[in-house]
């Protein structure tokens, strides 16, 4: 009785069973699809590692490690614009750090990888933390980062960065 006032009714709960098996059915179908084009615990890491490097050759101001990182054709979208290439990214880049003063630290948050099994790209969504080094230090701006990266001769490089203030 108890349950009908709470608007329970066990028939409806039965008759949803086999409406949750076929979902479920599709889950495990999709979960074999994505687990045959997973990446391996290797290049998860790279790719990780990829991320971690750029953010600290912006950290340091380094723009040569920080280009080195990308492949030719680089995109790079963000608040100064949009950079095309490995030249234009060389003279867009250090704009955008001087807008942060003279000493940040680029922390990548949550980065979550989805590959994409027909190009072998892989697009990395993050969070990007970007905090003054002074004491106390500040935040100065929270990101979302879209990031497609491609393997170039065994490398792990960004092709495309897409970074919108939240």
């Amino acid at each position: 009785m108890r349950n009908q006032r709470l608007g329970f009714n066990r028939r409806r709960n039965t008759n949803n069973v086999g409406h949750f098996g076929k979902t479920l059915e599709k889950i495990r179908l999709a979960a074999r699809i994505l687990a045959d084009d997973a990446l391996s615990a290797d290049d998860r890491l790279k790719i990780l590692e990829l991320l971690a490097r750029a953010d600290d050759a912006a950290s340091k101001r380094d723009i040569e490690t920080y280009v080195g990182l990308f492949t030719e054709d680089a995109y790079l979208q963000g608040i100064k614009g949009v950079h095309r290439g490995k030249d234009a990214l060389r003279a867009g880049a250090p704009g955008v750090w001087v807008a942060e003063g003279p000493a940040s630290r680029h922390l990548t948050l949550n980065a979550v990888l989805h590959p994409d099994a027909r190009t072998g790209e892989v697009t990395a969504t993050s969070t990007l933390l970007i905090v003054t080094v002074t004491h106390p230090p500040s935040i100065l701006s929270i990101s979302s980062v879209v990031q497609i990266v491609c393997k170039f001769k065994g490398d792990w490089l960004i092709r495309s960065r897409v970074v919108e203030h939240l």
